[in-house]
């Protein structure tokens, strides 16, 4: 975390970053980090909240904290459908971080099934849309022999290695800015190219082993295959025990059902308060819509009103409410300063007026 210099120079700490919404995306970790530190030192955490553009997707195993790393730092699945925000809350309300003070600034007309193309790349590896989409699947190439394109212009669109056979795509990983020196530099590298895959199609990939597994069966490495940095991505030790002993995705899958569904139960409860809140946001809205529009239908009517405040005997003006409203549901009158030196009022009177402008939730009217 920052020194304790730099936490005291500042009050507020304004989370602004674009996630994709994967486990072993690290954008979060950095702010639960903070968030520790800004507990520590009393300081509020505000998250400006995105869309996550794997929203829709809840899958994987969920991460077994003996692999927690700085690529997996919380028991969620690889797909947790969590916003930045919303990971906060759950870190908070879980009592996986410290608790701070936490402010989250939600996204307007958001929900997880909501499309969101990105504006701009969160990050130099993840250049296109496709890639954001292909992450989840693709990434887990990272704990294993295979490329997946860093040092190409498709990152995590392409995956490949040079003893792959029976494919008719190749390319040579090279150092760019994103990958100063990329795995299988130079090489010559064999494999799939996904960059053509329609995007429609590319959203609803989300967490797939095929890759991984074809790729596996076709080197013939054995164990070889993968490095100590697979279970760091996938979180759990049995998904490479069972691809080394044959078994298909469909039996690899079925092992992380359970997990997921208690995952869910807890992820529920979060998004059904901020559900709740935004209804009862909502609804508040539409009374405040309503309430104004009927005092709009009050001006230029004549009503009675009870004087709550008087200045100068109304000669100042003063403050009443209409003796059938309560004042601080259906607001109040304000009274414009008496025009005839003849006129004047007090606290308790009942006056004539007649509306003249609605502002605001209030009324404005002249004594008659």
């Amino acid at each position: 975390r920052p020194s304790d210099e730099a936490m005291q120079s500042f009050d507020v700490l304004v989370v602004d970053m674009q996630d994709v919404g994967l486990r072993f995306y690290t954008y979060y970790i950095t702010m639960l980090r903070m968030m520790d530190a800004c507990a520590e030192f009393g300081r509020t955490v505000v998250v400006l909240d995105r869309p996550n553009p794997n929203g829709h997707l809840i899958d994987g195993p969920v991460l077994d904290m003996k692999y927690k790393s700085g690529v997996g730092a919380l028991p969620i699945p690889v797909l947790h459908g969590l916003t930045m925000g919303e990971i906060a809350r759950m870190a908070v309300g879980e009592g996986w971080s410290r608790k701070c003070r936490l402010d989250v600034v939600c996204c307007r007309n958001y929900t997880h099934a909501t499309p969101y193309g990105l504006p701009v790349a969160p990050s130099p590896n993840l250049p296109t849309q496709r890639a954001v989409y292909l992450y989840p699947s693709l990434c887990l190439f990272e704990g294993t022999v295979v490329s997946l394109g860093r040092g190409t212009d498709k990152p995590f669109e392409i995956y490949g290695h040079p003893d792959m056979k029976g494919y008719g795509f190749s390319f040579t990983p090279r150092p760019t800015a994103g990958a100063k020196h990329p795995p299988l530099e130079g090489r010559l590298c064999h494999g799939a190219d996904l960059s053509r895959m329609p995007l429609d199609e590319a959203r609803q990939v989300g967490l797939t082993l095929r890759y991984v597994i074809e790729a596996y069966r076709n080197l013939g490495l054995g164990e070889r295959f993968f490095t100590p940095m697979f279970e760091k991505l996938i979180g759990v030790g049995y998904v490479r025990e069972m691809i080394l002993s044959g078994a298909s995705e469909a039996e690899i899958r079925a092992c992380w059902q359970e997990d997921l569904r208690r995952f869910r139960r807890q992820r529920r409860d979060l998004v059904l308060d901020q559900a709740l809140l935004i209804g009862q946001r909502l609804q508040q809205a539409l009374h405040l819509g309503s309430q104004v529009q009927r005092l709009q239908q009050r001006v230029g009517q004549t009503m009675q009103v009870l004087v709550d405040k008087a200045h100068s005997l109304g000669k100042k003006g003063g403050i009443a409410r209409s003796w059938a409203d309560a004042p601080e549901i259906d607001g109040l009158v304000h009274l414009h300063p008496i025009a005839k030196a003849s006129q004047q009022y007090k606290v308790g009177d009942m006056l004539k007026v007649r509306i003249t402008a609605a502002q605001g939730h209030d009324l404005i009217g002249e004594v008659l």
